[in-house]
């Protein structure tokens, strides 16, 4: 495996391998958010305009409120029989915004017998063994930026039209509009270059944010109503069962972007938001400061950043799954 010691380096092994690529195949992880859709297109694109055959294969569907991108149509949904024959002859595989095989869900295990050159590019923390090219920077706002950067740094490509508003995207959704921490001043040098290139902030943020049907937001009403507060308000508990997902005609699909909500008033220092599914209940942890999110999320073998993480468990009920999580935050983060 090629691990570089500097994101420079992995850059520059990837421009090298690029030089004698004929195709490429691009994924990312299941349940994919504005910045696993945004860096695969903006990569898709980067990669058509050296005239490299490249595909998005994810495995699952595109999000709704992301289909105006360039290029979303074009996204295909996983098949083993459809997709097995070029995953296994392609020159080049792409997994961007994960670090872990698991993530992949269904593709796991095609991705990991591929003899194609495996590349990843991301910004979380802890990555599994499974690449040769490493592109990770833990410091970036989103993967988003970090293809920015790769583009940016090639001789010949250029930020197009259909590669500016898919990398505005990522970087808008991973900070949280431009809230979180790692809004620096560097993302907005690039958010500039980025609108000059072609991307529309007013467009972008109106598909983005307000195209969501109705049920959704009686899902969130819903979702609000049941709020949980814990260690004196610090802790807040948002709650989402397949019940509800019944009584509002909403999907899995229609959660993203709620937690948010579980740090938006005065005394929240972490978030939870708990999604009950068919097979599993996901945990989403949101936290503001120095309460580590990741931490949590590892507990129950996930992981993220510092301040936003996740993972999945299953086998156990909504109630079994939030006591656990009490037990921990009451031992290790707030302790009385």
């Amino acid at each position: 495996m090629l691990h570089s010691t500097t994101f420079e380096d992995s850059l520059k092994a990837i421009r090298s391998v690029l030089k004698t690529a004929k195709n490429a195949a691009i994924t990312t992880h299941v349940n994919p958010d504005g910045d696993a859709i945004g860096s695969t297109l903006g990569l898709y694109h980067f990669l058509k305009q050296l005239d490299i055959d490249a595909r998005v294969i994810n495995c699952s569907p595109t999000p709704y409120n992301f289909e105006f991108l360039p290029g979303a149509r074009e996204i295909e949904v996983y098949n083993q029989k459809k997709h097995n024959g070029f995953l296994n002859s392609t020159d080049l595989l792409f997994v961007l915004d994960a670090n872990s095989a698991s993530r992949l869900q269904n593709m796991e295990e095609i991705v990991l017998k591929s003899p194609a050159r495996k590349i990843i590019i991301d910004h979380h923390l802890n990555p599994e063994e499974f690449a040769d090219i490493y592109a990770i920077d833990t410091d970036a706002s989103s993967t988003a930026e970090l293809v920015w950067k790769l583009i940016h740094s090639h001789e010949t490509a250029h930020i197009t039209t259909q590669i500016a508003p898919a990398i505005y995207t990522g970087i808008l959704t991973d900070t949280g509009s431009f809230k979180f921490p790692r809004t620096t001043a560097e993302v907005h040098r690039i958010i500039a270059n980025l609108i000059e290139c072609g991307a529309e902030p007013f467009v972008i943020s109106n598909e983005i944010y307000n195209t969501a049907p109705f049920e959704k937001t009686l899902l969130l009403g819903e979702a609000l109503a049941g709020l949980k507060l814990y260690f004196g308000g610090k802790f807040c508990v948002m709650t989402i069962s397949q019940e509800l997902f019944k009584k509002t005609g909403t999907t899995e699909q229609d959660v993203e972007g709620l937690v948010h909500h579980t740090l938006g008033f005065n005394g929240a220092q972490l978030g939870l938001l708990m999604t009950e599914t068919e097979n599993l209940v996901k945990l989403s942890f949101r936290s503001k400061g120095d309460v580590p999110a990741h931490t949590l999320a590892g507990a129950f073998g996930g992981g993220g950043h510092f301040n936003a993480a996740g993972a999945r468990v299953e086998g156990k009920s909504l109630k079994e799954v939030l006591e656990e999580v009490l037990k921990i935050i009451s031992a290790d983060v707030f302790p009385e």
